[in-house]
């Protein structure tokens, strides 16, 4: 009888090669002999394990997907399925129809869905409303696929999802929209929708009437030319990115006013791609006003900030100076900017300042100090300096101090300590000898001084009293030695060594 096995080689390159052997044993002229064909299968071997490893696969797949995988026949009946529910079983569902599971007036639209399929062999999907193995209502989305073999639709695959969890968040969805357009619609900003063509979709606030009128125009017809191309690009982008984006630009009203706005320009997201995007345009025009004169403000400020005589500058905690309006000769911003205000004043002070300091970051109140420094050739400069708190909110955040250079005064109270000084060495020197004319020890010092061609004030300031007060010792002393006039009186005392 013929014999036929499969067989398993491996060549001498260690390459494996599967064969089908057919072999038939014959008798002729009484001799016997096998008679054999060997063809070589291994390409048809690798195709059926393929095969067997793919078929594995999809059944691993499908019983363990979430879906509900159904086969069922033009009658709607069961004919296979992928799992079944907790409170169900195999063999009571197979065989059963699906519409003992689907509330009876969604029957017709399955069994449309069925009769489609099997005459068309087109997919379809439908929604409907069924029952859970507990007979709890809840709602499905099935997609409708053909079987065929040889070309005919031989049956129904239905794969079921259910999307009660969908339907509820679509029902809040629902909700939360009408919400969002109830607070879009009473909104103080104006909120519009523009397609990537700059047409206007949707408008908050207006009477439909006005909508009429702005729905499906340009959004350009309501924005001044020269901010069209700034518009332009913030939709352009957010249509490229979906990026939100700020922008200020000028709009034009039906009655020719200018409003200026601040926009936040946004997209909306519909299947993973920006079908829109969203303008919330709020009223600028205020605010830009204010800005402007608080800019008009900081410019006058600031010119005169740069143009004082006095040295402004702010510093840290620390003392390090953060700006400065001007710098002395010889010094520039990277010498001073940075650098700690102890660098440039005598150690003496140090502690003068520090107290200063505190006092500002502190108790956030004005401190007045005097400090001596050097300048660039190391010479003596005197400073009388204010110093307050710069605040955020609250918080000090730094100080500004207000120097002026007062080593001209300081240099003229030394000269003027030195005058009187000298003026009351030569009184107190006459008066010791005596009282001439009985004048006293001040007319004797204003006398002095008189005789040196100084006014009234120039004295006051030299001996510290009043222009009035050296007034009156003049005019006492002019009585007392019997004269007319001041350089009378000096000239006398001079001439008689009362001075």
């Amino acid at each position: 009888a013929p014999s036929r096995y499969v067989a398993r080689f491996t060549t001498r390159s260690g390459e494996v090669v599967w064969t089908d052997a057919h072999v038939v044993v014959l008798e002729i002229d009484g001799t016997r002999m096998a008679v054999g064909t060997v063809v070589d299968i291994t390409e048809r071997v690798a195709i059926e394990k393929a095969l067997r490893e793919s078929e594995q696969r999809w059944r691993s797949l499908v019983q363990t997907a979430p879906s509900f995988i159904v086969m069922v026949d033009a009658d709607g009946a069961i004919l296979d399925i992928n799992r079944v529910g907790a409170a169900g079983s195999l063999e009571a569902i197979v065989g059963s129809h699906v519409y003992d599971y689907i509330l009876p007036e969604y029957h017709d639209l399955v069994r449309s869905a069925i009769e489609k399929v099997m005459l068309t062999g087109e997919n379809e999907r439908i929604e409907y409303a069924g029952l859970t193995d507990n007979d709890v209502v809840t709602w499905y989305t099935s997609n409708l696929g053909p079987v065929k073999r040889e070309g005919s639709v031989v049956a129904v695959t239905v794969v079921t999802n259910d999307i009660a969890g969908k339907k509820a968040t679509e029902d809040a969805l629902r909700e939360s929209e009408a919400r969002f357009r109830s607070l879009a619609e009473t909104a103080p900003s104006l909120i519009l929708m523009v397609d990537e063509e700059f047409r206007i979709l949707d408008v908050n606030r207006l009477q439909s009437a006005q909508r009429n009128d702005v729905i499906g125009r340009s959004v350009f017809t309501h924005i001044t030319p020269e901010c069209h191309e700034l518009v332009r690009r913030a939709i352009t982008h957010v249509f490229a990115t979906a990026d939100t984006t700020v922008i200020e630009h000028a709009g034009v009203h039906s009655d020719g006013t200018i409003t200026w706005y601040s926009s936040s320009v946004g997209p909306v997201v519909r299947d993973g791609r920006v079908a829109a995007v969203t303008v919330v345009a709020t009223d600028a025009t205020e605010r830009r006003e204010i800005e402007q004169a608080l800019r008009a403000s900081e410019e006058r400020l600031r010119a005169l900030v740069q143009t004082a005589p006095s040295l402004i500058c702010t510093v840290d905690r620390e003392g390090t100076f953060l700006s400065a309006n001007r710098f002395l000769a010889e010094l520039d911003e990277g010498s001073v900017i940075g650098h700690a205000m102890f660098e440039f004043i005598d150690e003496e002070f140090h502690d003068d300042v520090r107290a200063a300091l505190h006092a500002v970051f502190e108790e956030g109140r004005v401190s007045t100090y005097e400090c001596r420094g050097r300048g660039p050739d190391n010479e003596e400069i005197w400073y009388a300096n204010a110093a307050g708190p710069m605040t955020e909110g609250e918080r000090v955040v730094s100080a500004i101090v207000v120097s002026n250079d007062i080593t001209a005064n300081k240099k003229m109270q030394a000269e003027l300590g030195a005058l009187r000084e000298q003026a009351e060495a030569r009184a107190a020197a006459q008066y010791k000898q005596g009282y001439p004319y009985h004048l006293s020890f001040r007319e004797i010092m204003v006398l002095g001084l008189v005789a040196e061609g100084r006014s009234d004030r120039q004295i006051a300031e030299t001996i510290c009293i009043s222009a009035g007060t050296v007034n009156k010792h003049v005019t006492n002393a002019m009585r007392k030695m019997g004269v007319n006039n001041r350089t009378e009186a000096a000239a006398r005392a001079v001439r008689e060594g009362i001075i």
